[in-house]
């Protein structure tokens, strides 16, 4: 399986990306959950610098990062930039072999069922070519939207985490995991919610085109 469904696709960030992610993260809906990334102003030599920090990440193996692009109609048509996912951490040397995995999607394209396609390519990704043998999240106690979804996936709700002097601009967050033992029930489950949304999507483009 390539990096892609038949509604995103996922690949290397690249600096023609950054200008949507400053819209992204410049708005207060895309970072309900995530009101750390609001507390300075983005511009672009500070989202370069993310970036160029990601990739610094990469190349000593401790992260692989995406930008998710949605396909618009046909496979061959154009590509919009409408997310960032990934591992924003990797620990391949310790046992469990084990990853984080983040995802921010822009609000408008929240509600599409999209985060069951993402959630499928990446663990696909992480279990099936990078050997993981556990995957986390960290994700804010608030965010019903989210933890909801790992629950669907099948993940473990791990609780909330100890307060550690971190930067409390990050709020109260829980933790979930999946272990690779457990992957192909959970991959089952996504693949079958990424079907019935492309069912969905499909009826919806017919209805309009018959309108």
């Amino acid at each position: 399986m390539g990096l892609e469904t038949q509604r995103i696709v996922l690949r290397t960030p690249s600096p023609e990306d950054d200008d949507t992610f400053i819209s992204f993260f410049s708005d207060p809906m895309t970072m309900q959950h995530l009101p750390v990334f609001l507390s300075k102003p983005w511009d672009r030599a500070r989202m370069a610098a993310r970036r160029e920090a990601n990739e610094g990440q990469e190349l000593l193996g401790r992260a692989r990062n995406f930008t998710v692009l949605l396909r618009h109609g046909n496979k061959d048509l154009g590509l919009e930039v409408i997310g960032q996912a990934g591992y924003r951490s990797l620990w391949m040397e310790e046992s469990p072999k084990r990853g984080e995995m983040g995802l921010i999607l822009g609000h408008a394209y929240h509600g599409r069922g999209l985060v069951w396609d993402v959630h499928l390519v990446l663990l696909t990704f992480g279990f099936e070519v990078l050997g993981l043998e556990m995957v986390e999240w960290v994700t804010s106690e608030g965010n019903e939207g989210m933890r909801t979804v790992l629950r669907k996936i099948g993940c473990t709700d791990v609780g909330v985490l100890v307060e550690d002097g971190s930067d409390p601009l990050w709020g109260t967050q829980v933790k979930y995991t999946l272990h690779s033992y457990d992957w192909a029930k959970s991959k089952m489950r996504l693949r079958e919610r990424v079907d019935r949304w492309v069912t969905k999507t499909q009826h919806k483009s017919e209805d309009v085109g018959s309108a």
